[in-house]
């Protein structure tokens, strides 16, 4: 679950961000929650997420009655749920590139955690409410995982900077290209089976980080729409 960031600030690139012109889809980050729907095997009857398809490559999704994912979760993964959440970097609210930087990967380092413990609290202290889809599904998807019992396993992730976008003036937030590598991961139901699966993937995004006061928030994570 660790994130490794560019380390230059001389790379912001003159090409106009294309803000909340995206589709909200977290490929590699999200791709195990993309394909689930939470209803299809809580023989509750209660209505849950159904999130956008994500961007291929296509996670590989198993029914409710299929036995466990076959390829091999890393145990030492389960247990990032119960050491707390990322430490938040030092000069994360700097009114800067390399805090918007900052900001983003410290956001997708939450990601792992949110999913595993349900506890979304710093996940919307950085989100712009309303505006970014990807952070309420993903909301929407922890919460929803927690309720019914279930458990998020895997999905260790690394995260780099790739490119950085000339500063927007209208919205004040800057466009990251950002690489995300994600292992595999499921998500399981309380019988221990996969309710739906992802192999390990790695795809770039873009992510915008909008400055809100004295700090950056996250305004969206997904593909330029048409893509």
């Amino acid at each position: 679950m660790n994130a490794h960031e560019s380390t230059h600030t001389s790379d912001v690139r003159r090409r106009p961000p294309r803000l909340l012109g995206r589709r909200a889809v977290g490929a590699a980050v999200v791709a195990v929650v993309t394909a689930f729907a939470l209803t299809s095997c809580s023989g509750s009857g209660e209505a849950g997420p159904t999130t956008a398809a994500a961007i291929e490559p296509s996670p590989t999704v198993n029914t409710p009655a299929a036995t466990p994912h076959a390829t091999p979760i890393p145990t030492a993964t389960a247990t990032i749920a119960t050491s707390g959440a990322p430490k938040r970097p030092a000069g994360m609210n700097a009114n800067t590139a390399e805090g918007a930087r900052k900001t983003a990967l410290y956001f997708i380092q939450l990601y792992p955690y949110v999913m595993r413990t349900g506890d979304v609290k710093e996940w919307d202290r950085l989100s712009v409410a309303k505006k970014c889809d990807f952070c309420s599904k993903t909301r929407r998807d922890a919460l929803s995982i927690k309720k019914k019992h279930y458990k998020f396993v895997g999905g260790a992730l690394e995260a780099k900077v790739v490119q950085t976008y000339d500063r927007d003036t209208l919205y004040d937030a800057y466009r990251l290209d950002v690489r995300f590598s994600e292992k595999a991961s499921a998500i399981r139901d309380r019988a221990g089976n996969d309710v739906t699966s992802s192999d390990a993937n790695e795809v770039v995004l873009g992510v915008e980080v909008m400055r809100a006061g004295k700090a950056w928030k996250i305004l969206e994570i997904g593909t330029e729409d048409g893509q």
